[in-house]
Formats: structure tokens, C-alpha cells, sequence
């Protein structure tokens, strides 16, 4: 779940569906589907108390509270960079990618917030090395 600042300082909690020629589509609970223009847009923000790692391996892992905190800088990153969101879902539409996504392994590993056994899957390896995903980590680093 998102909140969603506007210029006009207004601000609609919601999902991010997608990213296409600079508009954001959101679903929010109480407005249904609604398109907005990017430059309308002032922030994205996370509403995400705690990551389920976090409370799953408590307050007291360092590991776990640096890890959450990359992760969310990286996805406030994504959000706010229309481009770079516009390359990230059009993975979506990969069979590649859809194939691992309903990989009970991926699934239980992404579940239980584990990156080394993501980082240990072949089928994580072989996505990493797909060029569209090394064009994405160009961007970002």
C-alpha cells in the first residue's frame, strides 16, 4: 500500500497497478481504479509499518533492519523514478518471470524474506542475467 502525495497537496492511499506513458494507474479502496499524470504526482510513499522480516526475526537483527532499509530505499527509488518503474513492469508480461513468480520455492522464500535462498535459486540466477532485468540494475546502481 502507497500513499500518493499530489502537487495540490492532496494524498490518496492506494496500490500502484501499473506505469505506462507517464501515468500511473491506482487502485485505492475507496475511489476504485484511478489514472494519474506523473507530473501531478509529488511523492510515493511506502505505508508499510515494519517489512515481515523484521517482525519475524525481531527488532534486535541488524542484518535484517539494513537489509529492510536498502530494500526501501531501492523502492522508494523505483517509485519515484517513472522510467525506471516503466522498465520494471513491463517484466510483468514475461513468461519467464510470471513462471518463476508462481515457483512454490520463490514464493515461500519471498514469504519468509529470505535472500539467500532467493539468491541461491537458478531460477533467480537465470532472471538476474536476462538483459532486461542487467538494464534495470544499470539504472539503479
Amino acid at each position: 500500500m502507497r500513499e500518493i502525495e499530489l502537487t495540490d497537496g492532496s494524498v490518496i492511499s492506494g496500490e500502484i497497478v501499473s506505469f505506462s506513458n507517464g501515468t500511473y494507474t491506482i487502485k485505492t479502496a475507496s475511489l476504485g481504479m484511478l489514472s494519474i499524470d506523473s507530473a501531478r504526482i509529488r511523492a510515493i510513499i511506502s505505508k508499510s509499518p515494519q517489512s515481515h522480516t523484521e517482525i519475524e526475526h525481531g527488532d534486535s537483527s541488524r542484518y535484517n533492519r539494513t537489509l529492510n532499509t536498502k530494500v526501501g530505499d531501492l523502492q522508494q527509488q523505483m517509485l519515484n523514478d517513472p522510467a525506471l518503474l516503466e522498465m520494471i513492469m513491463s517484466l510483468k508480461d514475461n513468461p519467464e518471470f510470471k513462471q518463476a513468480l508462481q515457483d512454490p520455492e520463490i514464493q515461500e522464500a519471498i514469504r519468509s524474506g529470505d535472500p539467500g535462498r532467493l539468491a541461491s535459486n537458478p531460477i533467480i540466477d537465470r532472471l538476474l542475467n536476462n538483459p532486461a532485468v542487467q538494464d534495470i540494475y544499470k539504472k539503479v546502481k
